[in-house]
């Protein structure tokens, strides 16, 4: 396995990080990763090295604000930059590789990837969502929503809330190093932040036709304690075709839970079918 690093200058003037894994003969297709929110691109070294293995490019870059790019700290007061930098970064992708590729949203990276299909600002031949955050698992009411984007814009800076590193993977292995880790966010989300995220999920929960026209797997765990699985489930019971994997007592962290395993081994059967349905 090759690692190529690299930057790019958003529409903005900033400097993204980016990388990819490349195996060592050519590649039979490639894959986009987009980190969730407070994290970065290289906690995905594991099940890059698995897809690479399977002969996938696999690349994925820190979003504005977040590991080695710059920008703000994890704060945004709109997602349209982040879905902006999403669509250049698969441009360049797509410009690398003449080859099917698929795109895999995490949590926010996931919001995000619908975000950028919603807006046609992506064409991916099969698309990945992993515990995305399309409502917060605490959010009980709609009516929540009203004050908080209201407060948001009056005072934006303030924390809204902080991840609980504990909420992230029953392996406390894994918990230690999300804690550890200097390069995720470990204060709060501002209020800003916070309402960026529940504006883009109400987006794409208020679409009144089936927003995903693509093989699409969703992988979500059952006691996520950060977005909401109901929301996954009703967005494949809108959109036909998804295939939706429900994972008994998983965490958010799906790739880096005790179930690692066996949901790394789904992912790559899955994408191995559709990529090769596509080629």
């Amino acid at each position: 396995m090759r690692h190529v690093s690299d930057t790019l200058t958003s529409s903005d003037g900033l400097r993204l990080a980016s990388r990819a894994w490349l195996p060592d003969a050519e590649p039979r297709a490639s894959l986009l990763i987009v980190h969730g929110w407070g994290e970065h691109v290289g906690r995905y070294e594991r099940l890059a090295a698995a897809l690479v293995a399977d002969g996938f490019a696999v690349h994925g870059f820190d979003q504005r604000g977040h590991g080695a790019s710059e920008g703000p700290r994890a704060r945004a007061r709109s997602l349209t930059p982040h879905v902006d930098d999403l669509a250049a970064v698969a441009a360049q992708v797509r410009a690398w590789h003449d080859l099917p590729w698929a795109l895999l949203g995490h949590s926010a990276g996931g919001l995000l990837a619908l975000r950028a299909l919603q807006q046609s600002l992506l064409d991916p031949d099969a698309l990945v969502l992993s515990s995305p955050y399309l409502r917060p698992s605490h959010e009980q009411h709609p009516l929540l929503l009203r004050p908080l984007l209201l407060l948001a814009r009056l005072a934006p800076w303030l924390p809204a809330s902080r991840l609980d590193p504990a909420a992230m993977s029953r392996d406390p292995i894994e918990v230690e190093a999300y804690r550890s880790d200097p390069a995720n966010l470990h204060g709060p989300v501002s209020l800003g932040t916070a309402a960026a995220l529940l504006r883009a999920g109400a987006a794409i929960r208020a679409a009144d036709a089936p927003l995903l026209r693509l093989p699409t797997l969703v992988l979500h765990g059952s006691a996520d304690r950060v977005a909401d699985p109901a929301a996954a489930v009703a967005l494949a019971e809108r959109n036909p075709g998804v295939t939706l994997h429900l994972e008994p007592d998983g965490h958010h962290e799906l790739f880096n839970d005790t179930c690692r395993a066996f949901i790394t081994d789904e992912l790559r059967r899955w994408l191995r079918v559709r990529l090769e349905l596509a080629a």
